[in-house]
C-alpha cells in the first residue's frame, strides 16, 4: 500500500498524554482542523489509551528486579510505542519498507502489543513489592516515588490552571464546545489524587510495611482506576445505525440483480465533506452511516447489492486487479472508464458528481456528507455470464491488459491469459447465450447455449482455486479479460458448474488433522 494508507491513523504524540490523563485529548471536542491534524479528520482508532498512574508506577518498580529479560521487555515496549507514532517519526516510514509491515494499516494498533509488554513490567513490579528492599533497590523505590509525586504536583498545577488552558485552546475546539475547563480540572484532579495515593503506598512500603496488605491495596487501586476509566471508553452505537437502510436503496427495485461501483474520492476529500454528523453521534458512528448510504462494499451486501472494482484495502489483491482498479478510478468519468464498467457488468454508479456518461442521476439523497450522494445508471452493461467466440491473447498478469485498448470489444471477444493455449480467433457478432441458474459463495451453475465453439465469460474474480465442469466433464478455468473467469464450451446446449476448491484448503485441513493427531498422541503419553 501507499504511505497514505499504510500510515493512516498514526498516534499523534499529544494523544500519548491520554495514557496518564484519561481522555485528555481523545475526549476533547476538537474542531475540524485539530481533528484532522491529530486523528486524520475523524476520531481516534483506539478511543482510550489510558493505562493509569498506578500501573505505570508498578511498571517502574518492575525495572528494579534482576530478571534477565527486563531490558528486552523495555526495548520492545519502546519500539512498539515508537512504531505507533507512525508518520510523526522517521522510524515507522523506514519500518514500512519491510515486505510484511507494508501490508499493515493503522500504526495506532501497535499500542496493543505495547500494552502487553507494559503489563509484563507491571507484573514484575508486583513481584518487586513482595520482595526485599535494601540498598540499591531501596533507592530505586524512592526514585519511583519521587517521579510519581512530581507527576502529581504537575497535575495539581494543571488542575488549577485549567481555565487558562481551556482559553488558550479555544481556537482549536469545535464551535459548540462547552465545559472544557471543568472537564480538564476534573481529569487532572483525578491524576493528582492517584499520584498522592501511589506516593503514600510507596512511602509506606519503603518504611517496611506489611507487604501482602500493601500489595492488595496497590492492585485494588490500579484495578478500580482502570474500571472507572473504561466505563465510558467504549460506547455502543445507537440502534438507528444497525437499522439504517441506504437511502438510495429505494431506487434499486431488485438489489440482487444490481452491481454498484462507488467512486473512490480519497480520505482527504471525504473527511472534508464529512460535515453533517447527527446530533449526539460519535464521528465513528456517523462515518459508518455515511458508508451505508454510499452503498459501499461489502456493507451493501446486507441488502443483496454486489459491489464492483472495490478498493484494495489489504494490499493482497492480485497485480492484474490492482492495475485495473487504479485505471478505473483514474478514468471513471471518461469513455474508457465507461467501457470498463460495462465490461464488469456494473449496473449503477454512486458518486457526488452531477452527471455521469452525460446523464442526470436516477436518484439522490443527503447523508453525513456536505454534497448529496447520487445514483446513476450505467448504460447497456454486459450480463454477469455471457459467451463470445473471438479470442485475443492478453498480457501477463503483471502487465497492462488489452481490455483497456479502445479497439477491444468485450461483447464479441475475450482476452485470455497466453498460458491458456487457446488459439486466437476473430470477433463474431453472436456466439450464443448464458444464464446463471444457481449461485453460492463457492459454487456457480450456468446454462449455456453456444452457436459455435466459444468461451463462457463470468464477470467474477479469477483465482487459481476455481474448478469447472461442462456437462460433468472437467474443463479448464482461464483468466479472462484480465480479472474474470473464462471456460471453453463446445457448440450446443450445456450445463457448466464452477466450484471453488483451492489446494491451500486441502493443505490446511491436512495440517489441522496432523496437529489434532499429535495433540492426542502427546496427551496420551503424558497421561501414561
Amino acid at each position: 500500500m501507499g504511505a497514505s494508507a499504510n500510515m493512516y491513523w498514526s498516534t499523534h504524540p499529544a494523544n500519548l498524554l491520554d495514557a496518564i490523563v484519561p481522555g485528555l485529548v481523545a475526549g476533547m471536542p476538537l474542531g475540524t482542523d485539530w481533528r484532522g491534524a491529530i486523528f486524520e479528520g475523524r476520531g481516534p482508532l483506539l478511543r482510550s489509551l489510558y493505562v493509569g498512574l498506578p500501573a505505570l508506577a508498578l511498571a517502574g518498580l518492575g525495572l528494579a528486579g534482576r530478571w534477565r529479560r527486563r531490558w528486552l521487555t523495555v526495548g520492545l515496549l519502546a519500539g512498539f510505542v515508537l512504531a505507533a507514532l507512525g508518520r510523526f517519526t522517521p522510524f515507522y516510514p523506514l519500518l514500512a519498507e519491510l515486505p510484511i509491515v507494508r501490508l499493515l494499516r493503522y500504526p495506532a494498533k501497535m499500542l496493543v502489543p505495547a500494552g502487553l509488554f507494559l503489563a509484563l513490567l507491571s507484573g514484575a513490579g508486583v513481584d518487586a513489592l513482595l520482595g526485599e528492599w535494601s540498598g540499591r533497590r531501596r533507592r530505586y523505590l524512592v526514585a519511583v516515588g519521587i517521579a510519581v509525586a512530581l507527576i502529581g504536583a504537575a497535575a495539581v498545577v494543571a488542575s488549577i490552571a485549567a481555565p487558562s488552558f481551556a482559553a488558550a485552546l479555544a481556537h482549536g475546539l469545535a464551535p459548540d464546545a462547552s465545559g472544557v475547563a471543568v472537564r480538564m480540572r476534573s481529569v487532572f484532579a483525578r491524576v493528582a489524587g492517584l499520584a498522592a495515593l501511589a506516593t503514600a503506598a510507596l512511602a509506606i512500603r519503603a518504611a517496611g510495611a506489611d507487604r501482602p496488605r500493601l500489595l492488595a491495596g496497590a492492585l485494588a487501586l490500579a484495578l478500580v482506576d482502570l474500571l472507572v476509566a473504561a466505563r465510558g471508553a467504549v460506547r455502543l452505537a445507537p440502534a438507528a445505525l444497525l437499522l439504517a437502510r441506504p437511502r438510495l436503496l429505494a431506487a434499486l427495485p431488485d438489489p440482487s440483480a444490481r452491481r454498484v461501483y462507488s467512486f473512490e474520492y480519497g480520505l482527504a476529500l471525504l473527511n472534508a465533506e464529512f460535515t453533517r454528523i447527527p446530533p449526539g453521534w460519535d464521528p465513528e458512528w456517523a462515518w459508518a452511516l455515511g458508508h451505508t448510504d454510499w452503498l459501499s462494499s461489502p456493507i451493501a451486501t446486507r441488502w443483496g447489492v454486489s459491489g464492483s472494482f472495490d478498493g484494495d484495502f489489504t494490499g493482497l489483491t492480485p497485480v492484474a486487479m490492482s492495475r485495473l482498479l487504479a485505471l478505473v478510478n483514474g478514468v471513471r468519468s471518461e469513455d474508457a472508464g465507461l467501457r470498463l464498467l460495462q465490461m464488469a457488468s456494473v449496473t449503477d454508479v454512486v458518486s457526488f458528481e452531477e452527471s455521469f456518461a452525460g446523464s442526470p442521476p436516477r436518484a439522490e439523497a443527503l447523508s453525513v456528507f456536505a454534497r448529496p450522494i447520487r445514483l446513476f445508471a450505467v448504460p447497456d452493461p454486459l450480463p454477469r455470464a455471457f459467451v463470445v467466440a473471438g479470442v485475443r491473447a492478453d498480457g501477463a498478469p503483471g502487465e497492462a491488459s488489452i481490455v483497456t485498448s479502445p479497439d477491444f470489444d468485450a461483447r464479441r471477444e475475450v482476452a485470455l491469459d497466453p498460458r491458456s493455449g487457446r488459439a486466437a480467433s476473430p470477433a463474431q457478432d453472436d456466439a450464443g447465450r448464458a444464464a446463471i441458474v444457481a449461485r453460492r459463495s463457492d459454487r456457480l451453475t450456468i446454462a449455456v447455449s453456444a452457436l459455435r465453439p466459444a468461451v463462457l465469460v463470468v464477470t467474477e474474480s479469477y483465482d487459481p482455486g476455481w474448478r469447472a465442469w461442462v456437462d460433468g466433464a472437467p474443463a479448464p478455468v482461464w483468466r479472462a479479460n484480465a480479472i474474470f473467469r473464462g471456460v471453453p464450451v463446445p457448440q450446443g446446449d450445456h450445463r457448466v458448474e464452477m466450484r471453488y476448491r483451492p489446494p491451500s484448503a486441502a493443505w490446511g485441513a491436512a495440517a489441522s488433522a496432523l496437529g489434532v493427531t499429535l495433540i492426542v498422541v502427546l496427551s496420551g503419553r503424558r497421561a501414561a
